[in-house]
């Protein structure tokens, strides 16, 4: 009857060794997929941070160029501004020329 009993315990030991070791294979399993998926992860948004990065620099030298041809747009209105009032000036200093010349000859009647 012991040697029957002792058997039983150690059949009950042996069962609850291979539930432990098939746990810990499912641990070890799980643990290793949570791995994968951390550095699948990890892989993604480095990508997505390279890709934000690349646009980014893109962006920045799209405005870069905007901003270049914005300044010389206005440059060049700038310079035909100062002709325009340039000529303007002339044109004034000539009417007020011509104005002091009519005004202040004597008229012979």
């Amino acid at each position: 009857a012991r040697a029957l009993a002792q058997s039983k315990e150690l059949l009950e030991l042996n069962s609850k060794k291979l539930l432990l070791e098939s746990a810990n294979q499912l641990l070890q399993a799980n643990h290793k997929c949570v791995q994968e998926e951390l550095q699948q992860a990890k892989r993604e948004l480095r990508e997505t941070r390279e890709a934000l990065d690349s646009q980014t620099a893109t962006w920045k030298e799209d405005a870069a160029a905007i901003e270049t041809q914005w300044k010389e747009r206005l440059e060049k209105m700038e310079r035909k501004y100062q002709k325009a009032n340039t000529a303007l000036k002339v044109q004034c200093s000539e009417d007020i020329k011509v104005h002091t010349i009519l005004t202040h000859t004597p008229t012979h009647h």
